[in-house]
């Protein structure tokens, strides 16, 4: 006989079997909170439902078939839902409700999932709750809610989260409905600014539907936690019911904070809760953890009340270029190539203290700097200014917000004059790269022809077999060592000349106030044969050498490639862009994503994007037309500045032809290595899982240098426990989409002050031109496609979405610069590309139309 699971049960519950609501309500319920009584049917009441509904043809329709498509996908899921809304319910069934709700009037039904309110995933308004609900509607409140399971906003859910299951799982509570006077949601954290010592509460009268569903105004209050002050309150409309009075008095707002801080000390981490009051008696309906806040580790948090320390993330726009959680592995192996340089120079700094008194705070998925400890050393202006060429937003930060709640104790004179030895040490060092930079300078003939022999060297280097047999350090020392020397000697003076030589010295020669002169420039500054702009151009080739219908069936095309079976014409071409290319690919600076030579399907997915558009636009022929024109823009620029600007802009010109491809050459060589030791990694990891050390090979990016020469050098040394015992903050961490630039050690997110106007939004230009179309939206560069039109909205960019960008009739982006990947690129292919744009990725969805200014910086929204 089938029986429901009371809330006062002494047993702890399971999420497989309650859900996760249910089971969030149990131990709220033993923790002591006043939860209204309720009944949860298990997974098991519906146990026949799932095992019809898990055979018959509909649900095998909806398990075969990607939500890409999402009206073909909805009608397969509401085809489905059709089919078990014939469900019946049996004679068990029933009388297990009814025993269940026998002294209980009115009720709420809510769904409850084995895959609800967990800390990865929170489901939050995709399954159904019924208020009001009278016993003759409760049977079929539940057969609704049994049903909310099979909505493709579900299944849409589950995909994202990669969440599979063989039949359906729901649990369902039927809950005694409190006749609240006042009701509302509760945040430990402030959502808005992410602020961990903030709550924020929000009430309405009644019982609260509304204000859930967004259909009404509520009071709310922002409360400081630590000395329980009101920091702001608004009042609400709620829907025009007692508008002009709050629906909370002081005591029962003291009863709120207390509550959700007794929550948010049981969760240990962020939680939001549903509420009511009936009368003076208190109820708590709900807690579940917030899964869209940003963690951070404790070593990196203030004790509430104390000063905070502000942290920058780097690694949104230089190096890594990557807005998500990155792999422990990637972060560590970059500190401790850090901190083994510092061990070389003898200079008596280590990278590995605490982040609170370091100048760098590496986390397991990101790397910041403390700038409370950096504006000690530097002055801001200066920060902001090394920083706007790359990040426009990380620079506005630091110029327009208040940081004087953050600015640390100024360093004195000695801890500078301590640094002397350090500094010589490092001068010396470099002194390769001062000698090579002055030759580059004075003798620009011979330093090109050393150029392009020390660069093929190091090629050739390269690809010598991999040492294999090297532990992890040695490993790392025998590319890193060579890679430096043929940086100082080559590429980094190189790079220099460029940048401060050439487009620098461009950008200060014209009149930035006149539209033709900055045209004049940007054409100067386009046409370049960077490896970047190679890569996009040979994938854009091998779009157009099978026909579209091969393209199909990318599984089968993959295999004709494998066993030689294509076109030999795309053969020699794919065969040439994997080994000049193999070891980039989208989010390449991760050594967890497999590279273009790791699996063929992540360039194959892109070149099949490229072949769905109509291809009018082809970006060989722009960019040759880029090459032609800017000798004749050179000219024009000349003939419109005085005469002791002519010889300045022709040397910058000179700088500029001679060395802009090797703007990429040392990302290239990074990558390179990284590819390297991704396959290092990975065959050791082959052997640690066949002997049982891990579970499974992509482990080994969660772990350390250290722990991985540890493991090398000691078998009996457990990864499993290793990894077992991570700090709870890198599963939270992980759920993060976009890491944001600036936080403060208790969570605080900072934004710069924006200059978006009703209808439209503002950044920085940086590639000219206008052009109009659909918006998508993408939060990483697997996640839809790019038709021929879309205006392509991303937080940040990397050389991976090159191929993106062919399709894009523009691009908009929260992080970037002039000298940042997607303004290069956009350049490059003639799109208007606009950096800077403060929440971009959030304030516009699918489908809106709207105009990209390139030359002034506009969005407006059309529709």
């Amino acid at each position: 006989m089938l029986e429901a699971v009371s809330l006062s049960t002494d047993q702890p519950p399971s999420i497989s079997e309650v859900g996760g609501k249910g089971a969030s309500l149990i131990r709220l319920r033993q923790r002591g909170f006043n939860v209204p009584d309720a009944w949860i049917l298990e997974v098991d009441f519906f146990s026949e439902w799932n095992r019809q509904v898990s055979n018959c043809p509909e649900w095998h329709d909806v398990q075969n078939a990607e939500p890409d498509d999402l009206s073909e996908f909805t009608g397969k899921c509401d085809r489905l839902k059709r089919f078990a809304a014939t469900l019946t319910f049996t004679d068990d069934q029933q009388d297990t409700v009814r025993r269940s709700i026998a002294d209980i009037p009115v009720f709420a039904v809510r769904s409850s999932s084995p895959d609800e309110d967990l800390k990865d995933s929170s489901f939050a308004g995709l399954y159904e709750t019924y208020l009001n609900v009278t016993v003759e509607d409760v049977m079929s409140a539940v057969q609704s809610c049994y049903l909310s399971c099979l909505d493709a906003r579900v299944f849409i859910y589950k995909h994202k989260l990669q969440i599979a299951s063989a039949e359906p799982r729901i649990a369902v509570v039927i809950q005694r409905q409190i006749d609240s006077d006042v009701s509302g949601v509760a945040f430990s954290i402030n959502p808005l600014n992410n602020d961990f010592d903030e709550a924020v509460i929000n009430g309405t009268y009644g019982l609260g539907e509304a204000l859930v569903s967004g259909e009404i105004t509520p009071d709310s209050w922002t409360v400081d936690k630590v000395n329980r002050g009101l920091i702001s309150f608004n009042l609400g409309t709620k829907g025009g019911i007692g508008a002009e009075t709050p629906c909370l008095g002081d005591d029962q707002l003291e009863i709120l904070v207390s509550t959700i801080i007794r929550v948010e000390e049981y969760y240990q981490e962020p939680v939001d809760i549903e509420w009511a009051f009936s009368g003076d008696e208190f109820f708590l309906l709900q807690a579940r953890p917030i899964t869209t806040c940003v963690p951070l580790p404790s070593a990196m948090m203030t004790v509430p009340g104390e000063p905070r320390i502000l942290y920058m993330d780097e690694s949104l726009a230089d190096g890594i270029t990557i807005s998500g959680p990155v792999s422990t592995m990637t972060n560590d192996y970059l500190m401790y190539l850090a901190q083994e340089m510092l061990l070389y120079l003898d200079g008596g700094l280590d990278v590995n203290l605490p982040p609170k008194q370091n100048l760098i705070a590496m986390t397991d998925v990101r790397i910041y700097a403390n700038m409370t400890n950096m504006m000690g050393w530097l002055k801001v202006p200066a920060l902001a200014g090394t920083k706007r060429i790359i990040d426009v937003t990380y620079a506005d930060i630091l110029e327009t917000c208040d940081l004087s709640p953050y600015q640390g104790k100024k360093v004195g004179l000695g801890a500078k004059v301590a640094l002397v030895p350090l500094l010589c040490k490092i001068l010396w060092v470099l002194r390769k790269t001062f000698a090579s930079t002055i030759s580059a300078v004075c003798r620009t003939a011979i330093f090109l022809q050393q150029y392009t022999v020390r660069l093929a060297e190091f090629d050739d280097f390269l690809k010598e077999p991999m040492p294999s047999e090297l532990n992890i350090r040695d490993f790392l020392l025998h590319y890193m060592l060579p890679f430096l020397e043929v940086t100082q000697r080559t590429t980094a003076p190189a790079l220099a000349l460029y940048v401060y030589r050439g487009t620098g010295r461009l950008n200060s020669i014209i009149d930035s106030s006149s539209d033709q002169q900055v045209r004049l420039a940007d054409a100067i500054k386009s046409g370049s044969d960077d490896m970047v702009m190679a890569m996009g151009l040979h994938v854009f080739e091998l779009s157009t050498l099978l026909p579209a219908a091969s393209f199909d069936d990318l599984g089968r095309l993959r295999d004709s490639i494998a066993d030689r079976s294509v076109d030999p014409e795309f053969l020699v071409s794919w065969d040439s862009f994997l080994a000049r290319f193999g070891s980039r690919g989208p989010l390449e600076m991760d050594l967890l994503q497999p590279k273009y030579a790791d699996d063929p399907m992540v360039v194959l997915r892109q070149v099949a994007v490229i072949v769905k558009g109509d291809q009018s636009f082809d970006p060989r022929e722009h960019h040759q037309r880029l090459q032609e024109n800017r000798e004749c823009a050179f000219q024009e620029l000349m003939g419109l500045l005085p005469a002791r600007k002519q010889t300045k802009l022709a040397k910058a010109y000179r700088s500029i032809c001679d060395f802009e491809h090797s703007r990429e050459i040392p990302k290239d060589h990074i990558v390179s290595i990284q590819h390297h030791l991704r396959k290092y990694l990975l065959r050791q990891a082959e052997d640690w899982v066949a002997s049982g050390r891990l579970e499974a090979a992509d482990d080994v990016f969660d772990l350390k240098v250290e722990e991985v020469l540890l493991a090398q050098n000691d078998q009996s040394f457990d990864l499993r426990s290793v990894l077992a015992g991570r700090d709870p903050y890198v599963a939270r961490a992980k759920r993060v989409r976009h890491f944001p630039h600036a936080i403060d050690s208790r969570g605080r997110i900072l934004r710069p002050e924006t200059r978006h106007e009703p209808g439209q939004l503002s950044g920085s230009p940086v590639s000219s031109g206008i052009a109009t179309g659909p918006v998508k939206v993408m939060h990483d560069p697997f996640e839809k496609e790019v038709l021929q039109g879309d205006i392509l909205v991303a937080y940040t960019t990397d050389p991976g979405w090159t191929p993106l960008f062919i399709n894009a009739a523009a691009v908009l982006l929260e992080v970037g610069g002039e000298l940042q990947h997607g303004a290069l690129v956009a350049r490059e292919y003639g799109k208007p590309c606009v950096a800077g744009i403060i929440g971009v990725t959030s304030q516009l969805v699918d489908g809106q139309v709207v105009e990209v200014n390139g030359d002034s910086g506009q969005v407006r929204i059309l529709d």
